[in-house]
């Protein structure tokens, strides 16, 4: 799901989305990326949920350096959970889940 939302607050930053459309899915994003925390069995470790977090930040931004950002933590809830690169989607946040 974090997956997912990650995706969409990518494609609403670079199809310019309105600011409703971009906030709902990165606050969805955020709070299912928070939630991961209260997993016990979770097989992100503490250093990389908080690498995950500092790289989504605390609001939005339409920026590419933030589109990146975006990309690496994708990058290592796919290396932590063994997401198949097929399902994390492309730069643009398509074709994924």
């Amino acid at each position: 799901t974090v997956v997912h939302y990650i995706n969409d607050t990518i494609q609403d930053i670079n199809n310019d989305a309105d600011l409703d459309d971009l906030a709902k899915h990165w606050s969805e994003m955020k709070g299912f990326g928070l939630s991961m925390q209260f997993n016990p069995h979770s097989a992100l470790s503490d250093a990389d949920f908080e690498t995950v977090h500092t790289l989504m930040g605390t609001n939005p931004e339409r920026t590419q350096d933030y589109v990146n950002d975006l990309l690496a933590a994708r990058d290592i809830l796919g290396t932590a959970y063994g997401i198949d690169a097929d399902n994390l989607g492309d730069a643009n946040g398509e074709n994924g889940w």
